[in-house]
């Protein structure tokens, strides 16, 4: 028994050193790359570098002076998650090589309120409010419409130079880094975009077609091609292919084919096909075939989402469509698995986002107003369809089950079997409509490309019609 207690002692002994030693190892690895920081950026202040990078990009909330542990080692498996590189939640070489690297000033993730919205207009204006004394004017010039034309071949949008900035569209200009400027920081970025506006930093090595040879040097035209794409309202990607991945370590020679197909659901293909529907018949752009949601909104209009685009009827007559749903629903879902409207209140659902619309009369736009909001913890589900109550709840369905939901507290107020409460509803509900407003005996339910005729009284399917017939586009 005592040579027992000797080995277990010897045990536990070793574990402790192992995980004493473990958490040097940590805290060495953090005062590495934080003094790399420092030797980087000597005008940054603040003990713990690598939490201020973190949060400056959105990977960590800071909302008190002190962090545990765990917060850092969350942020930085999200960091290293979003980066393509190995998740291990410490400051590893892969880290710290990631965290040096020029980047763009933005977070990595922004939230709903902070998305750019996208233009309506065909011709985009733009200026030069000032150079670098790094490159020459001509090549700063030429990687500017470089960039833009670059744009331009996937865009049905043309960008053309002005000499008055008051007057552009977007200004591009060098300027010097100033905290209440920048976004940043931490003093990593070489550029960020603030609204239409593209700052490219004077104390940051500036390189362009090769031209210099400093190791540190950034590729003008690289940055250039990003910051547009923020412009245009492209976010940040995980893709290192893509010309919106946040560092620019790689320069890349032109936006790739998945940049042409973020930029396209944003603002359509180019002029002779389908806008907004690459591929598609002009009898097809005019009416879906099929749908994700649909719903009729307080302005009397039914709208219908597919993908990242929505078509308006009213009386079951297109008047508008494809478009990309943000032109409609500013700072909004980039696609919708459930929409319904309410007592005014037009709902459109990503995953487990709610995001609330109210039409104004006066501007003749939907404002939203206190959302986005996250759908409440006690409902497990990802919701696939919904439909109003004349209550002004709503009715939230996934699979066999359900929950009636107030939208305007955000809470449930019961949570059920669908096969009780509401039997032989059709397969792949998507939506439903009332037939008469204010009340529930009668709804249009919808799925992807049928509409059925559900009597809520008798609780039964008294008739289906083809979604194609349903709606009338000539």
């Amino acid at each position: 028994m005592r040579h027992f207690g000797i080995v277990l002692f010897l045990f536990l002994c070793t574990a402790f050193v192992s995980a004493v030693s473990r958490q040097e190892e940590i805290l060495r690895a953090l005062d590495q790359l934080n003094r790399d920081l420092d030797r980087r950026n000597a005008h940054l202040a603040g003990e713990d570098k690598v939490a201020t990078y973190l949060a400056s990009f959105g990977y960590l909330n800071v909302t008190s002076t002190h962090l545990a542990k765990e917060d850092i080692q969350y942020a930085l498996l999200k960091f290293q998650s979003f980066m393509g590189i190995p998740k291990t939640g410490s400051v590893d070489d892969a880290v710290r090589k990631k965290m040096l690297e020029s980047r763009c000033g933005l977070a990595d993730e922004l939230p709903p309120q902070d998305r750019r919205p996208i233009w309506h207009k065909p011709i985009l204006t733009w200026n030069i409010s000032s150079f670098s004394d790094q490159l020459s004017e001509g090549e700063t010039r030429e990687a500017i419409h470089r960039a833009f034309s670059a744009w331009e071949k996937a865009l049905p949008m043309n960008f053309l130079e002005i000499s008055q900035g008051r007057n552009a569209d977007i200004v591009i200009g060098f300027a010097e880094r100033k905290p209440k400027e920048s976004r940043d920081i931490t003093g990593t970025s070489a550029a960020e975009t603030n609204g239409a506006r593209i700052l490219l930093w004077n104390d940051q090595e500036w390189s362009y077609l090769d031209r210099q040879s400093a190791p540190e040097a950034t590729d003008l035209y690289h940055v250039l091609l990003h910051e547009i794409g923020h412009v245009l309202g492209m976010e940040h990607s995980q893709d290192k292919s893509s010309i919106m991945y946040p560092t620019f370590a790689s320069k890349k020679k032109d936006i790739g084919h998945v940049d042409v197909e973020n930029v396209r659901k944003l603002y359509g293909v180019l002029h002779g096909t389908a806008q907004g529907v690459p591929g598609s018949t002009e009898k097809e752009r005019k009416c879906p075939k099929k749908l994700d949601a649909v719903t009729q909104a307080a302005n009397q209009q039914t709208f219908v989402f597919l993908n990242n685009n929505y078509w308006r009827f009213k009386n079951q007559k297109v008047i508008q469509g494809p478009l990309p749903i943000s032109q409609a629903f500013p700072n909004g879902p980039s696609f919708v698995n459930v929409s319904v409207t309410t007592k005014g209140l037009t709902v459109l659902i990503e995953e487990r986002t709610i995001y609330g619309y109210t039409w104004d009369e006066h501007s003749g736009v939907f404002r939203a107003d206190n959302f986005p909001k996250m759908l409440h913890d006690r409902v497990l589900f990802f919701p696939e369809a919904a439909f109003p109550l004349s209550n002004g709840s709503v009715v939230l369905l996934s699979d066999d089950v359900f929950a009636t939901y107030d939208l305007w507290k955000n809470v449930p107020t019961n949570l059920n079997d669908k096969r009780v409460f509401y039997p032989n509803l059709p397969d792949e509900l998507r939506s439903g409509i009332p037939q008469k407003e204010e009340s529930d005996s009668a709804y249009w339910m919808f799925t992807e490309d049928t509409v059925y005729s559900y009597d809520n009284v008798i609780q039964k399917v008294t008739s289906k019609t083809p979604l194609s017939l349903y709606f009338s586009c000539e």
